[in-house]
């Protein structure tokens, strides 16, 4: 199964909650406030808030009234930046992971790694077609309709021609 950790998922509502925040005044939030507003628990929203500030989505306000702002406009930081900011890049298999090579492709070729590098690519534009604007937005509107659908999202997947 892929999955995305529950830190990673922590870390978009947290995103959200903070894009909220500075849509209405730019006021930091803490990590206090929004544990209380995502529900999510107090210590898992601070290393959440750290990993995000460290991939540079956040900056630290100190002082008393201190918390965390967007590094950027809502609308120009995606779920791809936050989901590689917790989880690293994406990469389905090793062999699209740049660190790793494929063990077929060193032998006589891999057949497959092409598909994979088109499914991948495909996840990554779907990631990055979604803004934390967007998501802020949607969050605001009840639906029953998943997020897929209300933005109508498709990334063609050809998997009947191999590319290179």
């Amino acid at each position: 199964m892929i999955k995305i950790t529950k830190e990673t998922d922590y870390a978009v509502l947290l995103m959200v909650e903070i894009a909220k925040q500075q849509n209405e005044e730019a006021k930091p939030l803490n990590a206090a406030v929004l544990a209380e507003r995502s529900r999510v628990p107090q210590n898992m929203v601070s290393k959440t808030l750290k990993s995000l500030a460290q991939a540079n989505l956040l900056c630290s306000v100190r002082g008393a009234y201190g918390g965390y702002l967007l590094n950027n406009d809502a609308n120009s930081i995606t779920m791809q930046a936050i989901v590689e900011a917790l989880e690293g890049p994406i990469a389905l298999t090793e062999c699209i992971d740049e660190e790793h090579s494929c063990c077929a492709a060193d032998k006589e070729g891999c057949n497959i790694s092409p598909y994979w590098h088109q499914i991948n690519q495909a996840i990554c534009s779907a990631l990055s077609s979604i803004s934390l604007e967007v998501l802020m937005q949607q969050s605001s509107v009840p639906s029953s309709a998943p997020l897929v659908q209300q933005l109508d999202i498709s990334v063609p997947i050809n998997l009947s021609q191999r590319q290179n």
